[in-house]
C-alpha cells in the first residue's frame, strides 16, 4: 500500500465535492478504499459528499461507520450532525 496513493485519492474526492463533481468523487474515494480499506478518510469525506447529493441514508451509513472505530473522531461527529441537519432531523441525540 502506498499511502500517498491514498492521501491523493481522498483529498481529490474531497476536492471535487467541493466542486460538485460527486461522480468523480464517489470513483476516488471507492480506490482509496480500494488501496486502504481500514483507512476511514473515504468514508469520512464520502459522507459529506452524500450528504450535498442529498443521499442522508448512505451518507450516515458512512459517517457511522467510521465513528464505530473512532468514536470520538470530532470531524465526523460534525459532519454526522450536518446530516440530520440537511435532513430536517432536529431531534436531540
Amino acid at each position: 500500500m502506498n499511502p500517498n496513493l491514498y492521501l491523493a485519492r481522498v483529498n481529490r474526492g474531497h476536492v471535487l465535492t467541493i466542486n460538485k463533481d460527486y461522480d468523480g468523487a464517489l470513483k476516488d474515494f471507492a480506490e482509496a478504499e480500494r488501496i486502504d480499506p481500514a483507512a476511514p478518510g473515504a468514508r469520512a469525506l464520502r459522507c459529506l459528499t452524500y450528504t450535498a447529493m442529498g443521499q442522508f441514508d448512505k451518507a450516515l451509513a458512512d459517517c457511522n461507520a467510521v465513528l464505530e472505530k473512532m468514536p470520538k473522531n470530532q470531524y465526523t461527529l460534525a459532519s454526522r450532525g450536518e446530516v440530520y441537519l440537511a435532513k430536517g432531523d432536529w431531534t436531540p441525540r
